[in-house]
């Protein structure tokens, strides 16, 4: 029950946005039921398993490889599949070259201080992994081939669907090759869970009241609940019995944290490792069980009580604190009825009406460099075929065809967030371009809008 809880308080409701790494997320907690529920001897489980790592995959491709390298080094030391004539070669190269993987990636992507708090257990546990090994070479083939299979049946109606259509290429450009420009990106160095503990004890410094106290204490315990598990998983999976398999990927989905260091990313991943942390608890003492339970509701509590459906716009501080923003009594116009912070409220029956006033329905208008809700509010079209500039403009040609797109066919408007932080190189390239066409009409909050000149 304590488990369930917090996967409702820790989860979707402390990022209110349709993310892929929900549904990846939802996907890995089916794979988890999956490979503890499933017969080991079932014919088709393999099969099962490597469709389910796909299905991740597609979602969000740093989460499958996350999924995919903890999967597979729990099934190498499940005692099913022991061998006594031959010694587990493959297995044990396969291992290897997970541990190699992660930890390029650790040393290129990640903070030293989130290495300490989430990478080093999953490597540990492969380390460990490749001690208990017991899979024979043969066995490790007819697992790779029934996962393989099982992948490419996931994988299938998508390929199919876009090679009818012709857009294959298109498809994996932008599933793939996209995700890549997106860590390159300079504000995701720039972030780190350090900053919660350093904010938390400049809080405390100034005195602190009961509010603040608890929050602090509650962040303080989410970037906590990884080391903890990771350390008790890998002392686990040294004893023959091993780690639970719900144990063993939490640490590994820890990692999903790991890619852009802020409190939504946190939470991302936290409520799996504190479920993880309560399947270990099952073979402790009564008292430590019900101390474990009572511990994740306390913290399922603060979360819906001080950060579920709270904006972004609280900061750090505000975040750390505890604080809660107040939203507006009544719903938002222009086809959404959200109830959103009034500030933001105002902003937008600012800019909604102020496009829909210098533009006619069927015109386009250019968002840079990301606000797509302007084109559904507005019921104004976007005349490219990217949400995020970001991701849209990752090459000079794709920069000289919104180029021409802004002469031969231009928007009736240009909305530009200049102090985003998806603004790049090429995002200010176009705005050069869109200063020499168009002329300034209004600007707020430091968005600029133009429009064309007549």
């Amino acid at each position: 029950m304590a488990g369930g809880i917090s996967m409702v308080a820790l989860t979707f409701v402390q990022f209110l946005n349709p993310s892929a790494n929900w549904y990846a997320l939802f996907a890995t907690v089916l794979l988890v039921a999956v490979t503890a529920w499933m017969p080991r001897e079932a014919r088709w489980r393999f099969a099962v398993l490597g469709a389910l790592v796909m299905t991740v995959f597609m979602l969000r491709q740093l989460t499958g490889a996350f999924v995919a390298i903890g999967l597979i080094t729990y099934l190498l030391t499940e005692e099913e599949h022991r061998s006594a004539f031959s010694k587990p070669v493959l297995g044990r190269a396969i291992l290897a070259l997970c541990a190699v993987i992660l930890g390029v990636y650790l040393f290129k992507n990640a903070s030293f201080f989130s290495i300490l708090m989430f990478g080093v257990w999953p490597i540990a546990l492969i380390v460990t992994a490749s001690g208990n090994c017991v899979m024979s070479d043969r066995a490790v083939i007819r697992m790779a081939g029934h996962m393989m299979l099982g992948a490419l049946m996931a994988l299938a109606p998508l390929v199919i669907y876009h090679l009818s259509h012709g857009s294959l290429m298109t498809w994996i450009d932008d599933t793939l090759l996209t995700a890549f420009r997106l860590v390159s990106l300079p504000f995701i160095d720039k972030a780190s869970y350090l900053h919660l503990p350093l904010v938390f004890a400049g809080l405390s410094a100034e005195g602190l009241g009961p509010r603040s106290i608890v929050n602090g204490l509650f962040w303080m315990s989410l970037l906590m609940a990884p080391p903890i598990l990771g350390w008790i998983t890998v002392k686990q999976s040294l004893n023959s019995t091993g780690a639970p398999v719900l144990a063993h990927m939490a640490v590994f989905f820890g990692l999903v944290s790991v890619h852009y260091e802020i409190a939504v990313y946190l939470f991302y991943s936290v409520a799996l490792v504190q479920c993880g942390l309560l399947a270990l608890s099952a073979a402790w003492s009564k008292r430590a069980q019900v101390t474990m339970a009572c511990t994740t509701l306390l913290i399922a509590a603060v979360g819906l009580w001080s950060h579920a459906g709270q904006p972004l716009t609280r900061g750090l501080i505000g975040q750390v604190a505890g604080e809660r923003t107040s939203v507006s009594k009544n719903a938002m116009d222009h086809r959404v009825g959200l109830r959103v912070a009034q500030k933001e409220q105002d902003f937008y029956q600012w800019l909604v009406p102020l496009i829909e006033k210098n533009s006619r329905r069927e015109d386009s208008i250019l968002a840079l460099p990301v606000n797509p809700e302007l084109y559904f509010m507005t019921g104004r079209r976007n005349p490219t075929r990217f949400f995020n500039s970001a991701l849209g403009l990752r090459t000079p040609s794709e920069v000289q065809v919104l180029l021409s797109t802004l002469v031969i066919e231009p928007p009736a408007l240009v909305i530009f967030n200049s102090g985003d932080k998806y603004v790049t190189p090429a995002a200010l390239k176009v705005m050069d371009k869109v200063r020499s066409l168009y002329k300034a009409i209004a600007s707020r909050d430091g968005i600029e809008v133009y429009a064309r000149r007549r």
